[in-house]
């Protein structure tokens, strides 16, 4: 019998998940291509619980909570000096995206599942330490649970602490979209903890006050916020001694009857109908699909970003011929469309919807930059689709061809991009009311800085030449 002698790792080679930092009862790393969370003694005793309770494993079953299970160390060739006897392992998720990288109903179904699971925990004599949006996370086509540290025992009469927490990081956001039809994902990232309740009160009017949820989550904590601040021990003091479980529940049950009724209604955008309303005729539209699904079976890949992706139509197609399909557009309405047509057809194990300019990608941000990590740093893909995108970024935002090549080669080594050129009545259009600067947009210079990082594998011409879809391949 061969004896696995333990591993002492360097903590310098541990790939740490910098946004665990801040829990001081665990830590998330990467090991082998798969996710652990190191464990306090204290904690692991209330994980050991946690785990053989009938309702947790109730909502790991409904995809509510990430499956994670107990393992000795010493089963893994871990060391226990360094890491403790047992330790957590999760399933790794395909994608980590962040909540301003959410359409309003994936933020919309993050909270009411928080707030589910909340709800469960309580019932069952636990409760969530926090309410921060980055606890949840969309995998298999719902939002999910995935900070099993959160839970802590409840004892009665003991407060929400994440209360003021949930409402920055969901509700807030959700009533700027319903009620004052503004986007949230630019504040929201912004600041980086959602929206402040002091700012987003400062945005209502006198009627704003009567509508679900105004007043008694946003006006009366901001009011209390304001009058107790100096009072802050003697507030808290005085709201444990009255905070039954009942009261509790009832916070609950009031946040999910505001949040089921607040309605997405900014779904009048440009890019909403584009697949009805492009300018392709349909023959054209058959080459341009069947060159797409050709090529994804002649690279075959295992994961593909598909840039620019609207309302998922060349997504879903790639999603026949590839089990990861990471879809990313600036829309936030087409982003919210694609959500709903994932959960509709069962794509959800395939497609991860995303929201993201790729002008202005997400960066990374909070502690150290390290904290968050950059979109681009995040996707692991090895094939791209950039279909029609080239004359918004190089046209519409004067990004050099070379820079905008450059950036297909950082995120995979093969893909497919149409070549949008001058003559296309698109572009046309777009420089109807401006200097045409743009000299070096031409086919020869982009296929020859193609050229430079690709392999040229096949290419096609469509709209009578003014639209080129080229196969790139890894230059050998």
């Amino acid at each position: 019998m061969t004896v696995v002698q333990p591993i002492e790792i360097p903590k310098s080679t541990l790939s740490y998940c910098e946004g665990s930092f801040r829990d001081p009862e665990g830590r998330v790393f990467e090991y082998m291509g798969r996710i652990f969370r190191t464990t306090e003694k204290t904690a692991l005793n209330r994980m050991r619980g946690l785990l053989k309770a009938n309702f947790f494993q109730e909502l790991i079953q409904e995809g509510l909570i990430i499956p994670t299970d107990i393992l000795s160390t010493s089963s893994l060739g871990l060391s226990s000096e360094q890491f403790g006897i047992e330790i957590l392992e999760h399933e790794k998720i395909t994608l980590i995206t962040l909540p301003y990288e959410w359409s309003f109903d994936m933020l919309k179904e993050a909270a009411l599942n928080h707030l589910k699971i909340l709800k469960c925990g309580l019932e069952n004599g636990y409760i969530l330490k926090d309410g921060t949006a980055f606890n949840m996370m969309y995998r298999n086509g719902k939002m999910c649970f995935i900070d099993i540290l959160s839970f802590d025992n409840y004892h009665e009469g003991q407060p929400w602490d994440g209360y003021g927490q949930f409402c920055q990081e969901f509700l807030v956001p959700l009533m700027l979209s319903t009620y004052k039809n503004i986007e949230f994902q630019p504040w929201w990232r912004g600041t980086s903890k959602g929206i402040p309740i002091a700012n987003f009160a400062k945005l209502l009017n006198f009627t704003d006050y009567f509508k679900p949820g105004i007043f008694k989550h946003i006006i009366l904590q901001h009011l209390l916020s304001q009058s107790f601040s100096h009072k802050k021990p003697a507030l808290e003091s005085t709201l444990k001694n009255k905070l039954s479980k009942q009261v509790l529940m009832n916070l609950i049950n009031n946040l999910e009857n505001i949040i089921q009724k607040l309605k997405y209604f900014n779904k009048r955008t440009p890019w909403i109908n584009y697949v009805k309303d492009n300018s392709y005729l349909i023959s054209e539209q058959n080459i341009k699909e069947a060159f797409v699904e050709n090529g994804i079976k002649q690279i075959t890949p295992k994961c593909i970003v598909d840039l620019g992706a609207n309302t998922g139509y060349y997504s879903k197609l790639a999603a026949k011929e590839c089990k990861n399909v990471i879809s990313i557009d600036l829309d936030p309405a087409c982003i919210n469309d694609l959500f709903f047509n994932v959960k509709k057809e069962n794509l959800g194990n395939k497609i991860i919807p995303l929201i993201s300019d790729l002008i202005n990608p997400t960066p990374p941000q909070g502690w150290a930059l390290q904290e968050r990590t950059a979109l681009f740093d995040r996707l692991q893909c090895d094939f791209f689709l950039a279909l029609a995108l080239v004359h918004h970024l190089c046209i519409g935002s004067n990004v050099p061809l070379d820079y905008f090549v450059k950036m297909l080669k950082n995120i995979a080594n093969a893909g497919i991009v149409e070549w949008v050129d001058r003559k296309d009545k698109m572009v046309q259009f777009m420089l109807r009311n401006r200097k045409d600067v743009f000299q070096n947009y031409t086919w020869e210079n982009f296929k020859s800085i193609l050229e430079q990082h690709f392999e040229l594998l096949n290419v096609i011409d469509i709209q009578e030449g003014t639209r080129k879809i080229c196969l790139l391949g890894k230059i050998n």
